[in-house]
């Protein structure tokens, strides 16, 4: 095959990816929760070229156009992290209230390939209120997201964000914090196995819950 035919031919497989993508056609977006003025949306690129899949958080107040609202944020993990860890989508991202009285979520737009809109907010995790009241509660490099499968109450997160601890005995105790839509958190703890025992368990204490932020 001669080289121009194979330079025209690229040429026209990015000038019709790129048509795509401006005409919104290459994007997909599935409803993935909603809750009162709430909505997570699950978007994704058709042709896994320009960004990752990733989540969306959506504000619609009554009264709000149909295709309107105010993007709140964005998370993502990447595929092949999901894939490898089997994750059905992101259970570190977000925790909705189901009466859609609030929602938590982690707003990192640089990891999820989001666009200009959503990189023009600061990455941290916010709590969002139905009246329209936003919080950060922690900024970015306080908490982090959790790659695990490890079950979790309904309408809570779990992230990163404290150093880990070692027991009497040396046993090194991972700590992560859990959060709900009403502000509420607590810490919790996954040790490893002593190192003398076999078949132990992992230590996953509960203290108890903090007074909202």
């Amino acid at each position: 095959m001669p080289p121009g035919f194979r330079n025209r031919r690229r040429l026209a497989r990015g000038l019709l990816v790129f048509g795509c993508l401006l005409s919104g056609a290459c994007t997909k977006r599935v409803t993935y929760a909603t809750a009162g003025a709430y909505t997570v949306v699950t978007k994704s690129d058709r042709t896994h070229f320009f960004f990752q899949p990733h989540l969306e958080f959506w504000y619609r107040p009554s009264g709000t156009r149909a295709g309107r609202g105010e993007l709140l944020g964005v998370c993502g993990t990447p595929r092949f992290v999901r894939v490898q860890l089997q994750l059905p989508n992101d259970p570190s991202c977000f925790a909705l209230a189901p009466d859609g009285s609030a929602v938590i979520y982690l707003h990192r737009p640089m990891l999820a390939g989001a666009d200009r809109r959503a990189k023009a907010k600061a990455e941290g995790l916010y709590r969002h209120s139905a009246e329209g009241a936003e919080r950060l509660l922690y900024p970015s490099g306080e908490v982090g997201q959790v790659r695990t499968r490890r079950e979790i109450e309904p309408n809570a997160m779990r992230v990163t964000g404290r150093p880990p601890v070692f027991t009497e005995t040396g046993v090194r105790c991972l700590r992560y914090l859990v959060l709900f839509p009403t502000g509420e958190e607590r810490e919790e703890r996954e040790c490893d196995p002593p190192a003398d025992s076999v078949g132990v368990g992992s230590d996953s204490s509960r203290p108890a819950a903090r007074a909202p932020r």
